[in-house]
């Protein structure tokens, strides 16, 4: 199958990356899940960044759906990649969570019933009840948000998934239960994802292959996540 996303020898843009970071080759295909496992503050967030086009690389090239990712539009970009933010409250723009669900789509041209189906397709996959509707998005608490986080990139239905740190705002059941919602996203949506994590244990949840940044020590593994046992 081909790959959805393809890394070579890509570096991200100076002063967005930690101290001579290493160049990237990797690829993604639809229904994997891959973590890029390393030591915080060594410039991960920075290159997901990279990766969703809000800066260009350095050096290298990185090719989504066949088209380099530079000839995308902001729109064309938004269609196909999805950004899960370490903290889910970065993104926020509106007041409420319908609000902030329907955001994107929205943006995309998606209108009428569509559009409220796919909030609330969106809603449901992320274990969110219609009663949140209206509820202003200050009131929830660290786990609430991330699920409506969540909620607002499965609303655009992107190709490629990026993910920094998923769960880190949750309990450990919580963040099974995020990882069975990855999982379930990408074989519903023929999706890819990349996640970017300091943790080996939550590497070895959200993905079925783990890589190692250069220099750091730790034993690779390539587990499919398990089903959790309870929820958050």
């Amino acid at each position: 199958m081909d790959p959805i996303l393809t890394i070579e020898q890509a570096i991200p843009t100076p002063p967005f990356s930690a101290p001579d970071p290493p160049p990237l080759t990797l690829t993604l295909a639809p229904g994997q899940s891959k973590a890029l496992l390393g030591p915080e503050g060594c410039g991960k967030s920075h290159l997901l960044m990279m990766l969703a086009g809000l800066h260009p690389p350095a050096t290298g090239s990185i090719t989504l759906d066949g088209v380099q990712l530079e000839a995308y539009s902001d729109r064309g970009r938004a269609q196909l990649i999805g950004l899960l933010f370490q903290n889910p409250e970065h993104p926020f723009l509106t007041l409420t969570v319908q609000e902030e669900i329907t955001l994107t789509p929205a943006g995309l041209g998606l209108s009428g019933q569509p559009l409220k189906q796919r909030v609330q397709c969106a809603m449901t996959e992320c274990n969110i009840p219609q009663s949140w509707a209206e509820r202003e998005l200050s009131s929830l608490s660290w786990s609430e948000k991330c699920r409506v986080a969540m909620a607002a990139v499965w609303a655009a239905e992107p190709k490629v998934i990026l993910a920094d740190e998923p769960g880190a705002f949750r309990s450990t059941d919580g963040e099974l239960q995020m990882a069975e919602q990855l999982q379930h996203y990408l074989n519903n949506h023929n999706a890819a994802a990349l996640i970017v994590t300091s943790r080996a244990r939550r590497a070895r949840r959200f993905a079925q292959e783990t890589i190692l940044w250069p220099g750091f020590q730790a034993t690779p593994t390539t587990p499919t996540p398990p089903t959790p046992k309870g929820h958050a």
